[in-house]
């Protein structure tokens, strides 16, 4: 017997509410890889995909964005632009420790993830939303470990996180 609750969790700068996160479980993936018209953002371990231009304005943390970038890593991050992308400034690397301060990201499953043959990184516009999806990466140096989850991101400015098959053994992750 599966119980569903829900949590939502509003994030706050200087007292302004700002994106909220909603937590709902047993929400099936969305699953890209099965949807036609979608931006392939593949690129190579510990790497940053270009732009993905969302359909809408989101509000993060009072600054309105309207593009996002993934991490092979697990993260989202907002607001990078085009100019000085640099490995220290997003995740490229696996949850170091200290943990670093990147502005405006969203940690869906960060730890140290690389692509294969299988795997994608897929992103999608619908009329409410926009997707970003990892699928099936596996876990740094071990093989048959695949791992999905997606990033939602709501027209009324909230966020969901929703989970697939997950095999990290060898690394911590940080949601």
């Amino acid at each position: 017997m599966y119980r569903c609750f829900k949590i939502i969790c509003c994030l706050l700068l200087t007292g302004n509410l700002s994106a909220q996160y909603i937590y709902e479980a047993n929400q099936s993936l969305i699953d890209l890889t099965n949807e036609s018209s979608t931006t392939n953002l593949n690129v190579g371990d510990d790497q940053l995909s270009s732009a993905f231009n969302l359909n809408f304005t989101f509000d993060f943390y009072d600054k309105e964005f309207t593009s996002a970038r993934m991490a092979t890593n697990g993260c989202l991050h907002f607001g990078l632009g085009t100019g000085n992308v640099n490995y220290n400034n997003y995740c490229g690397d696996y949850t170091p420790d200290p943990l670093p301060q990147y502005n405006y990201t969203l940690f869906p499953f960060w730890t140290d993830l690389i692509r294969d043959n299988q795997s994608k990184m897929l992103a999608k516009n619908f009329s409410d939303k926009t997707v970003f999806g990892w699928y099936n990466l596996r876990e740094y140096n071990r093989s048959n470990t695949d791992n999905s989850f997606e990033v939602i991101l709501w027209t009324n400015d909230t966020f969901e996180f929703r989970y697939g098959a997950l095999d990290i053994i060898q690394h911590d992750v940080l949601i």
